[in-house]
């Protein structure tokens, strides 16, 4: 490691205020390791890990990437996102995802999606996972033209840089998110608007909220239209989702 060079990238990361320079930051960093290619994206997840990668989100994650165009087209079309297995394990696990090891036991579709990615020059890789604060999740990836024993060694090598690297981007992007929406925890819901929504995002029908908390059907509806209007959001989806983004359903 160049500490001076990683010290340098770490405090302009820290300092950045926005992600069209975390995005640059982040490609200087790739290509002083060597790396082709870069993906990272943060977000928060709406279910816990064990859900299907394609709908772990409470909205569009924040993106950072440098893939190659027609590798994101075809990776969109065919949805990869829902089966690909570094995702998968990210999901799981805050250690270092080596895809070489990952390929090597993959079958089917996540077979498929490797050997796809070579064909548009991802050969080798490596990815890692944060796992913050109220279902805060990021993700980073970098990539290499190459592969074989001495790349390897290159990642073995360079490995705790990129784990580095994640951790501080996560918390940028958090921070620059948190700047952009001032505002997103001043709503103030009552008591019971914010019982009545925790049952709701618990899958629960007006009639059920209304008889587990002991009032009727109409004071339920009472309670979620006042929720609504503080929050700006005019249907049942979008409440809940805004509720549990903005952490207002929690005990």
């Amino acid at each position: 490691m160049d500490k001076p060079s990683w010290d340098r990238t770490l405090r302009s990361i820290n300092a950045a205020d926005s992600l069209s320079d975390l995005d640059s930051l982040l490609a200087e960093r790739v290509a002083a390791l060597n790396g082709n290619s870069h993906a990272f994206f943060s977000g928060t997840l709406l279910h816990d890990i064990r859900q299907e990668p394609g709908t772990i989100f409470q909205r569009p994650p924040i993106c950072l990437h440098r893939y190659p165009p027609a590798w994101q087209e075809r990776y969109h079309a065919e949805s990869y996102y829902k089966d690909d297995p570094v995702i998968r394990a990210g999901l799981r696990s805050v250690l270092p995802i080596r895809w070489a090891e990952l390929e090597r036991t993959s079958t089917g579709r996540a077979r498929q999606i490797f050997t796809e990615a070579r064909g548009f020059g991802l050969k080798a890789g490596v990815s890692v996972a944060v796992h913050g604060d109220a279902r805060a999740f990021s993700m980073l990836s970098l990539t290499f033209p190459d592969d074989g024993d001495a790349i390897e060694r290159h990642i073995d090598t360079h490995i705790h840089e990129v784990h580095l690297l994640v951790l501080h981007l996560h918390a940028a992007v958090r921070r620059i998110e948190a700047a952009a929406e001032p505002l997103s925890h001043a709503v103030t819901l009552t008591p019971r608007e914010q019982e009545v929504l925790r049952w709701m995002a618990n899958g629960k029908t007006y009639g059920q909220i209304g008889h587990i908390l002991g009032i009727t059907e109409r004071t339920v509806r009472e309670h979620l239209d006042r929720a609504a209007d503080k929050l700006g959001v005019d249907s049942k989806i979008q409440l809940v989702t805004e509720a549990v983004a903005r952490g207002l359903t929690l005990a």
